[in-house]
């Protein structure tokens, strides 16, 4: 069932992303051509404050080319585990700060498998203090948005938030609070 690598090749590669080309031969003997975005592991952090509120940034996406509203996030740093790039993603975009033994693993899931190698290491804590405006990125301009649990249900229902990988967090997110039962 799994096809066999005959070849493998980097097209493209830079700090953020490398993206190769695969000659796969499938069972039936035909070879094909894929393209494979190696992007390494993300972390995420689904957050409430100290009053309740869940955390969310808005900011705009080249990619989708307009602002979005997602869940802080943020590629590991070389010699970084994927809990503190969640934590820094989330001082960085937001200005909160948490305890890093108050963060909890909620799971570790695949970016998108077919053309994708990455995978998305998903946390939640509650109890985060806002100590200032962050660490911006420059070229991440974004703004803070303070929601309850039903806004964010809300969001993630109605398109607010966009990408399915921050809908899929904020289900599983609200699901460990739970918001389902």
């Amino acid at each position: 069932m799994k096809p066999k690598r005959l070849s493998s090749k980097y097209i493209f590669k830079n700090r953020w992303v490398r993206i190769r080309e695969d000659q796969l031969q499938f069972s039936d003997g035909s070879v094909a051509s894929w393209y494979i975005r190696e992007v390494g592991a993300v972390g995420r952090i689904f957050c409430l404050t100290e009053n309740g509120k869940i955390v969310l940034v808005r900011m705009y996406k080249p990619g989708a080319g307009k602002v979005v509203t997602e869940v802080p996030t943020g590629l590991v740093d070389k010699g970084e585990s994927p809990k503190a790039t969640a934590i820094r993603e989330l001082y960085e975009e937001t200005g909160y700060v948490v305890r890093p033994q108050d963060v909890q693993k909620l799971g570790v899931y695949e970016i998108s498998p077919t053309g994708t190698e990455g995978k998305v290491h998903l946390f939640f804590v509650k109890g985060a203090i806002r100590k200032n405006d962050g660490q911006k990125n420059p070229h991440e301009e974004g703004t803070v948005e303070l929601v309850s649990p039903a806004t964010a249900l809300r969001y993630a229902r109605n398109g607010t938030i966009q990408a399915m990988g921050q809908v899929a967090s904020v289900y599983i997110g609200l699901d460990h609070l739970g918001y389902f039962k």
